[in-house]
């Protein structure tokens, strides 16, 4: 059964992935295939969500089937994290001061244009 931090936590995740493509609740809907009322509800932790709307939403957020599954009902996932995208750090690097910001930007385009990962 899903808890309310659980479902609170799942809210911020669809909230942010569709705000972070700049989508309607209509239009992250259709992306995730799911019905507009269905991610009305989660974005306001109303109700439980099934596992077909888990699914689906893995397609699109950061997160597995699992970690979904583990979160909605208030647990941490049994998988350790995996940052793959972004989003996954983008939490940490606003968290930093604007200097190590900046700093980072230099960092992760040296990176590119080496090729190479500098410590």
């Amino acid at each position: 059964m899903d808890s309310q931090e659980g479902l609170d936590k799942l809210a911020e995740i669809v909230r942010s992935a569709r705000e972070s493509r700049g989508l309607s609740l209509r239009k992250f809907a259709e992306l995730v295939d799911v019905s507009h009322g269905t991610i009305d509800r989660l974005e306001k932790s109303l109700s439980d969500v099934s596992d077909d709307v888990l699914e689906a939403l893995s397609e699109v957020v950061p997160y597995t089937y699992v970690e979904l599954k583990a979160i909605s009902q208030g647990r941490k996932p049994e998988d350790l994290r995996a940052y793959v995208t972004a989003e996954d750090v983008f939490e940490i690097a606003v968290s930093i001061s604007k200097e190590e910001q900046i700093r980072l930007m230099h960092m992760l385009l040296d990176h590119q244009q080496s090729g190479t990962t500098k410590a």
